[in-house]
């Protein structure tokens, strides 16, 4: 059984408390705001008794007792849109990952499973850098057996896909003037729309192209 990414959804862990008050900061402040051990005890426990509900009960739990299974990560496992958000957000301590972890499991003799982890390394320019290709190319080289007659790749982000540019462009444009510090922001924060309409806009949208 393989999970190519978004096994779990966590995305409610911005439903904490404590990050519901951290989100409702202005975005200097949400920026200057330490990372206390209040809101890491808060966030951790989400996470953990999440993962814990999702993977020990239920159907899942009893095929993943049964089946042999490998699996990757993507955004949700984390929480959506890793990867898109600007870079004081995406490049703070909390989010920063300590390396970068792609798996390769072999089923038999003649089937090798890889899943490139294209989260750890994600940004709007790149999925993996060319020292993770470098390094996936030589460990696959090394895992290949002569009686290996099937590769299978598992990709929780596509690599190769078209040429976005002008669309993510207007995305961008168009959530920077929905922001929620900017004049039409509050309007829209005023009449109660503002999050309806910056939610279309967001790191998450764009994540997804």
């Amino acid at each position: 059984m393989i999970g190519g990414g978004d096994q779990i959804y966590n995305d409610d862990v911005l439903a904490v408390p404590e990050m519901v008050e951290w989100l409702a900061l202005d975005q200097d402040e949400r920026i200057a705001t330490e990372y206390n051990t209040e809101k890491k005890y808060a966030v951790e426990k989400y996470y953990f008794d999440h993962y814990c509900e999702h993977f020990t009960t239920g159907t899942y739990s009893k095929a993943l007792s049964l089946i042999p299974s490998v699996n990757t990560w993507d955004d949700h496992d984390i929480v959506d849109g890793y990867g898109s958000y600007p870079p004081h957000y995406q490049l703070c301590n909390e989010l920063a990952l300590p390396q970068q972890s792609s798996i390769f499991s072999s089923s038999s003799k003649r089937t090798l499973v890889v899943l490139p982890d294209t989260r750890s390394e994600r940004s709007k320019e790149t999925i993996l850098s060319n020292e993770t290709y470098e390094l996936l190319n030589s460990e696959l080289r090394s895992r290949l057996l002569p009686t290996t007659k099937h590769l299978i790749v598992v990709l929780g982000t596509p690599l190769v896909y078209p040429a976005l540019s002008l669309f993510e462009d207007t995305l961008e444009t168009m959530g920077d003037s929905l922001a929620r510090d900017s004049v039409i922001g509050k309007i829209f924060g005023k009449c109660k729309a503002f999050e309806n309409v910056l939610g279309q806009f967001g790191p998450e949208l764009l994540d997804d192209l």
